[in-house]
């Protein structure tokens, strides 16, 4: 009877330790893509330092966070601004 117990309490735990393997797994395949995703909308918002109206980016100013740096640029023919951030990607401000 005692030998039973204990292969059973065996198998819930590996099953259990089979199913945290499977969930890291999962969690670190969504980490590398959430990485790879954000360096595609950085690259994609920069475009070589174009805006889509055809002028170039223009370097503004670069503003200092706690862990990261973010770098404004402004359209020299259209007056855009863009705002990339070192980690987080970029993203367009209102031309206030």
């Amino acid at each position: 009877m005692v030998k039973k117990n204990l292969s059973i309490k065996l198998e819930v735990v590996e099953s259990l330790l089979m199913g945290a393997w499977w969930l890291l797994l999962i969690l670190g395949i969504s980490m590398i893509l959430a990485v790879f995703a954000t360096g595609c909308s950085r690259s994609s918002l920069w475009n070589d330092g174009e805006c889509s109206c055809g002028g170039h980016w223009k370097y503004e100013q670069a503003i200092g966070h706690a862990y990261t740096t973010s770098y404004i640029y402004q359209c020299d023919k259209c007056g855009n601004i863009v705002e990339i951030d070192e980690y987080a990607g970029g993203k367009y401000r209102d031309v206030g």
